[in-house]
């Protein structure tokens, strides 16, 4: 399955609600040895689900991931200030 398949796959799950699995799916393409923006928006949208989830550590993880690929990516920024806001 391509990197897109999957990331559209975790974005419906997201939107349905199911934050869990789509946090799995995301892993799907940040797993690869890949160092694509399809791994750095995949690392983003992780952190999203994990921040729904109230997994702030996880977040913090993942945003900062995606941050170390694109410094300058404002939705990782956001995301990981939320989840330290709130440890």
């Amino acid at each position: 399955m391509s990197h897109s398949t999957i990331r559209m796959e975790g974005n419906k799950l997201t939107k349905d609600g199911s934050f869990e699995a789509a946090a799995q799916a995301y892993g799907l393409i940040i797993t690869s040895q890949d160092d694509s923006r399809d791994r750095m928006l995949a690392l983003a949208n992780q952190a999203a689900c994990y921040l729904k989830l109230g997994r702030f550590e996880a977040c913090i993880n993942a945003a900062s991931a995606a941050l170390e690929m694109d410094p300058n990516h404002l939705k990782s920024l956001y995301r990981k200030a939320l989840a330290l806001l709130k440890l």
